[in-house]
């Protein structure tokens, strides 16, 4: 299950410069996605390539969270059962 929300500034919906946030989180309820959109319309999804500006990805794989930001930077990082960071893996492009 997907969770969507969309927060946007508070200024007149005709403003050219308005953003809007999506926010998509997996079935455990964290965050998977953040995606930022221009325009005076609401993205239909985060997912939506239409007026977006820029997103960052996370994935959750076991001990590692992997991060791309909307520069196609990835980050790895393991943590262990504390919690605590034990290793981060910085990568230029995808892993």
């Amino acid at each position: 299950m997907d969770t969507h929300c969309f927060s946007y500034p508070n200024i007149e919906f005709s403003d050219l410069t308005l953003e809007w946030t999506c926010t998509q989180c997996d079935l455990p309820e964290r965050v998977s996605l953040v995606a930022m959109f221009k325009g005076s319309a609401a993205p239909t999804d985060c997912t939506g390539t239409t007026n977006r500006t820029g997103s960052t990805g996370t994935v959750y794989d076991a001990d590692w969270t992997i991060v791309t930001d909307p520069a196609g930077k990835v980050r790895k990082q393991k943590s262990d059962g504390l919690g605590r960071m034990v290793q981060v893996i910085e990568c230029v492009g995808s892993i």
